[in-house]
């Protein structure tokens, strides 16, 4: 009697498991039908699949324990003394740090230094950095600081590579199976596309680890410029008054007998030539007068 009752139970299982096992293998046939079609058709072959025939989840935990990914940046102006030893002690601890110098520039206005250094510093040490930093110098000039969240962007480029895979990887399993050149040509033209975005998305996953790794801080060193001395106001004095009044009279006189000589030199040979032609153009006035 038990035996009559188990019999039909394990029959009624195998078929729940059968058409079980059918409804998973549905969507993973309609998705390679739609890869296929759209190879055939020359469009993108990037369609979302997975193993159990689902779509990929629109959002993955990052790879750091579900941390956000934060690219910090910083600028400080740094009043110092002299700019070279700044230098020394600026690479000294950024070796501390295990950071590194991005680039340095430096140049003179008159006889002072100025320099400018863009460090890569960790981003685990960023603060504590940013303090001994500020210690370099005789004060802060000026200071600025920013983050960039991109855990978001980040998440969409982890999708997409994980779709991407998914898809090259079947499409590795077609050109297995291709049945003609053609075909075999059309595949490989696919798979070639889709390596190819593949790259792209880890090199822009790797830009952002990066630079999310290690924070730029730029350091401007503008050196202490030396304060002019003032000039004592000396009051009134008279007889500073006198020989300003006496320098301004010889000036003056100077000018009166520069001024007669050359009148004298210049004008005076012009006023002699024309006294003679006025003389002698009277003489001959004189002469016609008598004749007539």
């Amino acid at each position: 009697m038990k035996n009559k009752i188990i019999a039909p139970i394990i029959l009624l299982c195998l078929v729940m498991a059968a058409c079980q096992s059918a409804a998973q293998q549905i969507p993973m046939v309609e998705a390679e039908e739609e890869l296929v079609a759209n190879i055939q058709d020359g469009k993108d072959a990037s369609v979302p699949v997975s193993l159990n025939g689902a779509e990929q989840p629109n959002e993955l935990i990052f790879a750091n324990g579900g941390s956000r990914l934060v690219i910090k940046d910083a600028e400080i102006d740094l009043l110092v003394s002299e700019a070279d030893p700044i230098i020394s002690r600026i690479n000294a601890l950024i070796a501390d740090y295990n950071g590194y110098i991005i680039d340095t520039r430096t140049w003179f206005e008159g006889e002072y230094k100025y320099a400018s250094l863009r460090l890569g510093l960790p981003a685990g040490s960023f603060e504590r950095a940013l303090s001994d930093l500020r210690e370099l110098g005789l004060q802060v000039l000026q200071e600025s600081a920013s983050g960039q969240d991109v855990t978001a962007e980040y998440v969409d480029l982890q999708s997409s590579l994980t779709n991407l895979e998914a898809t090259a990887a079947r499409v590795r399993l077609f050109l297995e199976k291709a049945n003609t050149v053609d075909e075999a040509l059309q595949v490989n033209q696919k798979l070639s596309e889709l390596e190819g975005q593949i790259e792209q998305v880890k090199g822009k996953m790797k830009f952002y680890e990066n630079r999310a790794a290690f924070s730029t801080v730029t350091m401007n060193l503008l050196p202490e410029l030396a304060e002019p001395t003032p000039v004592p106001d000396p009051g009134w004095n008279p007889s500073d008054t006198l020989a300003r009044a006496i320098g301004v009279l010889s000036m003056m006189g100077k000018v009166v007998v520069d001024a007669a000589i050359w009148l004298v030199v210049v004008l005076g040979p012009v006023a002699i030539f024309a006294a003679l032609f006025l003389w002698t153009a009277n003489r001959w006035l004189r002469g016609r007068r008598v004749i007539q």
